[in-house]
């Protein structure tokens, strides 16, 4: 195996990991990012915050997830940001119905994400 292809097996790994977390809170709240990264990296996933970020867009963009950006929380103030962070910067996720499927085995797998 490649060092891309052990690479590719990592993000896949990643999202899975993400969607298992976000699967444990679906129906609750929208989960903060800082608190999925803190159990992700307790599950033996630690990930950048860029690489997190990343994998939020994607799984969003396939309609797993939905996302809340800093800009679009409520009260939002540009010179509350943490320095690291901009306005496009994803705050909060949740499971939608589709991730919960895809979790269960009961959507069409994803080749890009594995459990």
């Amino acid at each position: 195996m490649s060092a891309s292809e052990v690479e590719k097996a990592r993000h896949a790994l990643e999202k899975g990991a993400i969607l298992r977390v976000l699967q444990e809170a679906y129906g609750g709240p929208a989960l903060m990012v800082a608190a999925l990264a803190a159990v992700l990296d307790t599950l033996g996933f630690p990930m950048s915050p860029v690489n997190l970020q990343f994998s939020l867009t994607y799984l969003a963009g396939c309609g797993y997830v939905r996302i809340v950006r800093a800009k679009d929380v409520p009260g939002f103030r540009r010179d509350r940001l943490r320095k690291d962070d901009s306005p496009e910067t994803i705050v909060m996720a949740e499971m939608q119905p589709l991730g919960l499927r895809l979790f269960d085995g009961t959507a069409p797998e994803d080749p890009l994400i594995r459990f």
